[in-house]
């Protein structure tokens, strides 16, 4: 299965989809040599990007932000028959100021069962559960708000 990688921090990160042992060394490569700085917000990203995702595609995105505007993003690009899986990166547990678990329950309202990483965490693992906790009560109060956005 091709594989690709696009991140943003100092500056754009871009690997077109490929496949192969070689692909997987290229993305480790960039992952090494990317910086998280960056005034690019993720929904921005997401935007911009768009146009590489196309029907039945898969789009893994991997973030700490506890913002739910790229929630919101991801559900545009869900409509036009994306996959989309999300890994959270728990900030907290990192030393980060922000709660990531704040943006679950937009997740689960968009259809979007995360995945949560806390530092620690032995990645295999925690990536073959999907995040339920029962922080997920704030879900009815989001309902309305989220019909507005």
């Amino acid at each position: 299965m091709p594989v690709g990688l696009i991140a943003q921090g100092d500056q754009r990160y871009f690997l077109p989809a490929d496949t192969g042992i070689g692909q997987f060394d290229r993305i480790l490569e960039f992952l090494a040599l990317s910086k998280s700085e960056g005034g690019v917000a993720l929904e921005t990203l997401l935007a911009q990007e768009e146009q590489l995702w196309g029907y039945h595609s898969s789009l893994i995105v991997i973030t700490p932000s506890n913002r739910p505007d790229w929630v919101v993003a991801l559900r545009e690009l869900m409509r036009r028959r994306v996959r989309v899986a999300v890994v959270l990166l728990d900030g907290a547990s990192f030393g980060g100021f922000f709660n990531t678990v704040d943006v679950v329950p937009h997740l689960y309202l968009a259809g979007i069962p995360p995945y949560l990483v806390q530092k620690g965490d032995d990645i295999p693992v925690a990536l073959s559960r999907v995040y339920t906790s029962a922080e997920v009560e704030g879900s009815e109060q989001l309902e309305a708000t989220e019909v507005q956005v």
